[in-house]
């Protein structure tokens, strides 16, 4: 196994789907990285952001593919970390959204989801530049500095 020095973080971070998957079911593929990870954006005292379209994608996710228990731990999980400003979450609005498709529209060649593009806006918005994501290519095309980087 080759060894991978821990990224260095400061500032703002913005968790996607796969990073709470990954963080939160010991199964996938990606669990230890992105518990490093974590680990290494709580210790950096960066602020954490994401989104309530990643938070539904996230729970719809876990719910279908592991089942009620790891979904429901999910959510509470995240509900605490919302109320100890430990994670803040961002809104998608009507402007978010129409900021998105447009997105969507000019990387038409790409397979954005509609939850990669409005992930984009929010964290332009908010000046975030680095996403915690498996979803390397998508986010790197739109711009942001992507962890873990592929192997």
């Amino acid at each position: 196994m080759k060894f991978t020095p821990a990224p260095t973080l400061n500032g703002k971070v913005f968790i996607d789907t796969s990073a709470w998957i990954g963080y939160s079911f010991q199964k996938d593929p990606s669990h230890q990285e992105f518990i490093r990870l974590f680990n290494k954006v709580f210790t950096s005292h960066s602020t954490l952001f994401t989104s309530n379209d990643v938070i539904d994608e996230t729970y719809t996710r876990l719910r279908y593919d592991t089942g009620w228990h790891m979904a429901k731990k999910f959510i509470n999980y995240i509900q605490k970390s919302f109320l100890s400003k430990t994670v803040i979450q961002l809104w998608t609005d009507e402007t978010i959204q129409s900021d998105a498709i447009k997105i969507l529209e000019k990387y038409a060649d790409h397979d954005l989801s509609l939850t990669d593009a409005t992930t984009s806006v929010l964290a332009k918005n908010f000046r975030v530049t680095t996403i915690l994501t498996t979803d390397y290519k998508h986010f790197t095309t739109l711009g942001f500095r992507v962890l873990p980087r592929p192997k």
